[in-house]
């Protein structure tokens, strides 16, 4: 998992939002300042644990899921948001033939069976990583 995945995923909820009704920076500092209360992390836990390839803590994965609300990509009931995966997943794809179909993430995000998380922290990161591994989402 990365640092930069988080980054991405704020740069592109950041796109659809109305210029006018927010400073970029300043939303994206106040999720993350938000989210690293909330966790109770800090910076230099969260960059050594996208860079790592060990699991990730408790604190960590509350991160993820506080970022992951606050952007849409789960809503509120730690549920997964196809349409918003799909915009991710397929920001960068410039083949129209080979953009991922809503249809498609439903069914992976259903093998991956995310619902069998122990608490919603745990569903926000094996979310992540189901993605991860089936769209080799890489930046």
């Amino acid at each position: 998992m990365k640092y930069v995945w988080v980054v991405f995923l704020c740069g592109l909820v950041l796109a659809e939002e109305d210029p006018s009704s927010s400073n970029d920076s300043e939303y994206v500092q106040e999720i993350v300042e938000e989210c690293f209360k909330e966790a109770g992390v800090n910076e230099e836990e969260l960059k050594k644990a996208f860079k790592s390839t060990d699991p990730l803590t408790a604190p960590q994965k509350c991160y993820l899921k506080c970022v992951m609300e606050k952007l849409g990509i789960m809503n509120s009931e730690s549920e997964p948001q196809t349409e918003i995966i799909q915009d991710i997943i397929n920001y960068n794809v410039k083949d129209e033939d080979k953009k991922i179909s809503k249809d498609d993430i439903d069914a992976t995000i259903a093998r991956c069976s995310i619902d069998q998380g122990e608490d919603e922290c745990e569903k926000a990161y094996l979310l992540k990583k189901c993605v991860d591994a089936n769209y080799k989402i890489d930046f």
